[in-house]
């Protein structure tokens, strides 16, 4: 790939970027879809603009920062078998050239240094799969994000992300702890953290304090019985009600009398945490602990849909 001088940042043709975050009606969020022929669905322009989106397919990387220079995207895709130099090299040329541009990387390829390069360049989200309708969907969560940076938020998405990563170090810490504790108190005590830092930060990331609580419990007893299959349940959680530690399990992720045989396994299944991202922050600090493979770093969490989204799975002990 030739190397492209830097040029001015892009002066958008039409109304101004301001104007557009909303989106007001009848405005199409503008969408670059950067392809190197890695084979994710070919239906995906299709499906995008289905989804109300401008797409402009450019499947050559050269064409691009001189197409956005002209016509700043508000999100570019690019669908590559496995991310190289050149690359993270057209990412970091399109940032400079278009700094508003929410940048997502397709991948089938996914490890710890890849997602590390990947935020250093400035990649936003990434989709580690191929499937045109996980792809739509981290579209639209990505513009949503943007829209809420940019609508007097702007700190949000970078304060959001910071309590998603500190919640997800704090969690995987607690996979050490050598007993389970029943209270976010006596779960901060061991952590070193406060309780009232730990309910800051569930608030930050829009999680019940309980169902981090719930979920931390649950990482650490699969994490030991990831291990050691043999031992019980019961001995690797403080809930003596039988009633309750049925429910804890199931809402696990797996039945009334047994836990998720393995952490990816939990990861996909529980429902004690929804949401994709924090799913994905604790997935990084898993693999940096060496508890997961690299290649799992950057998996899509598969959630359980559910008919009633405020249903509360967190366990009272």
């Amino acid at each position: 790939m030739q190397s492209l001088a830097m040029g001015e940042p892009a002066r958008r043709d039409g109304p101004a970027f301001s104007d557009m975050i909303g989106w007001h009606d009848g405005y199409r969020p503008r969408v670059y879809l950067v392809r190197d022929g890695s084979g994710a669905g070919d239906d995906l322009p299709q499906r995008l603009r289905a989804a109300g989106y401008d797409v402009l397919s450019i499947s050559r990387r050269e064409e691009l920062t001189d197409v956005a220079r002209r016509l700043e995207p508000d999100l570019a895709i690019f669908d590559t078998g496995a991310p190289s130099a050149d690359t993270f090299a057209s990412i970091r040329e399109l940032r400079h050239v278009t700094p508003f541009t929410h940048i997502l990387i397709v991948s089938c390829t996914a490890s710890w240094d890849l997602a590390v390069e990947a935020m250093r360049a400035g990649v936003c989200d990434w989709v580690h799969s191929c499937g045109s309708e996980a792809i739509v969907a981290a579209v639209a969560r990505a513009l949503d994000r943007l829209t809420t940076r940019e609508n007097g938020g702007h700190d949000a998405t970078t304060t959001e992300s910071h309590a998603f990563a500190r919640l997800a170090d704090k969690a995987v810490a607690f996979t050490r702890s050598p007993q389970d504790k029943p209270t976010l108190s006596q779960i901060g005590r061991v952590l070193g953290a406060s309780c009232g830092a730990l309910r800051n930060w569930c608030r930050t990331a829009r999680i019940p304090a309980r169902s981090f609580r719930d979920f931390a419990r649950a990482l650490r007893a699969v994490s030991r019985h990831q291990r050691d299959p043999s031992i019980a349940p019961e001995n690797l959680l403080d809930i003596v009600d039988r009633r309750t530690l049925k429910k804890f399990l199931v809402t696990s992720g797996a039945g009334p009398d047994a836990l998720p045989a393995t952490l990816d396994d939990f990861l996909r299944l529980q429902r004690f945490i929804r949401d994709p991202d924090v799913i994905s922050a604790v997935r990084l600090q898993l693999c940096r602990a060496g508890l997961l493979p690299d290649d799992a770093a950057i998996a899509q969490p598969i959630l359980p849909m559910l008919s009633d989204a405020s249903e509360d799975t967190s366990v009272d002990v």
